[in-house]
């Protein structure tokens, strides 16, 4: 399947959904345990989006997809999340054959960029997923540029080898000015975000995020941080 070269352009009368269940452009994959199959082999290129609606999910990945391509991607403006990565359903015991699968692997995302856009809260976003590798991503004025981590309510909580080669954010003089930023967000939480419940420490497993040859720059506003590491795994 290959979903390519069109132009997306929301209007200034579309409506929007509340934040918890985000409005999504392209899907890709199953985030259940009783998924009819795999998704794979799928390729998503050449697109640019402009002027997305409050709570814009461009790119979603969930669970049980993989052999991924996704690459020249251009969004200005609007969308809450870039592309988002993650397994949608967590193992219910430390038995469960869902412990170590049906997560989004073996993902190649080049070129996904963004620029004025200060109502991200996530633009390149991953929670739970295995060989995902992030390439040439750039952005300009991007509220909360990449948010990687490893879950938490009822996502499953396992990112390993996650990467970022090549990837930039650059800062114009009036980017999100007076506005507290993270430009690079790793959080391994170790209670639930919402409930502050205790995440059962069985499905805590071994996190591995890479940054190699990237260039980050922030705000000048007080307490916000170019990269920030938070959670207690």
């Amino acid at each position: 399947i290959k979903i390519r070269n069109f132009i997306y352009e929301s209007t200034g009368t579309r409506a929007t959904v509340s934040d918890n269940v985000p409005t999504g452009i392209i899907w890709i994959g199953d985030n259940s345990t009783t998924g009819s199959g795999p998704t794979f082999d799928i390729e998503v290129s050449n697109i640019t989006a402009s002027n997305c609606a409050l709570y814009t999910l461009f790119v979603a990945v969930v669970g049980g997809a993989y052999n991924l391509h996704i690459h020249d991607i251009d969004i200005t403006g609007g969308c809450s999340y870039g592309i988002n990565i993650e397994y949608g359903e967590a193992a219910t015991t430390e038995a469960s054959p869902g412990n170590y699968g049906l997560f989004p692997y073996n993902i190649l995302v080049e070129r996904f960029n963004g620029s004025s856009n200060t109502t991200s809260v996530g633009f390149l976003r991953t929670a739970g997923c295995y060989n995902v590798t992030f390439r040439e991503c750039y952005g300009k004025d991007v509220n909360s540029f990449i948010f990687t981590w490893t879950g938490d309510r009822s996502i499953q909580r396992v990112s390993q080898t996650v990467k970022f080669e090549n990837c930039a954010h650059y800062a114009s003089s009036t980017f999100a000015t007076g506005v507290v930023n993270y430009v690079v967000q790793v959080m391994c939480p170790s209670i639930d975000g919402s409930t502050a419940v205790a995440l059962p420490s069985w499905t805590n497993y071994e996190h591995f995020f890479t940054f190699e040859n990237c260039n980050f720059q922030n705000n000048k506003t007080v307490y916000s941080t170019d990269l920030r590491f938070y959670g207690s795994q």
